[in-house]
């Protein structure tokens, strides 16, 4: 006879505290990422230009492109899981604080910021 199988609810409850924290985590993280979408449509509705919202996402993205350089150093100097840790807080403060920038040019550097933090993940450069 075979034993029973776990069912989903016991496996979840048996992870470990450090999953759940690297799941809420990233599920906080993934969200933030979720306002780039409308981030066009928060800047106009607050009088920007579309030409000067559309800069603001070519700012992540150039952050963006940084962050995989950033992101191999900072796991080099003070490990994986602490760059990641980083990633995560520094991410969520920026965004905090993009939400209270009206200049354009603090905008335009908070975007830059965000992506240069936010997805600056834990990349191990190969020696």
């Amino acid at each position: 006879m075979e034993s029973a199988r776990p069912s989903l609810r016991q496996n979840l409850r048996s992870l470990p505290p450090a999953a759940w924290v690297l799941f809420g985590g990233t599920f906080v993280n993934r969200l933030g990422t979720f306002v780039m979408p409308f981030m066009t449509l928060y800047l106009t509705h607050r009088g920007f230009s579309v030409p000067q919202a559309g800069l603001a996402l070519a700012m992540y993205g150039i952050g963006g492109v940084a962050a995989q350089f950033l992101g191999g150093w900072l796991a080099d100097r003070i490990g994986r899981r602490n760059a990641i840790g980083f990633s995560m807080l520094g991410a969520s403060v920026i965004t905090l604080l993009l939400w209270q920038a009206s200049s354009l040019l603090v905008i335009y550097g908070l975007m830059l910021l965000l992506a240069l933090v936010a997805r600056c993940t834990a990349r191990r450069r190969r020696r």
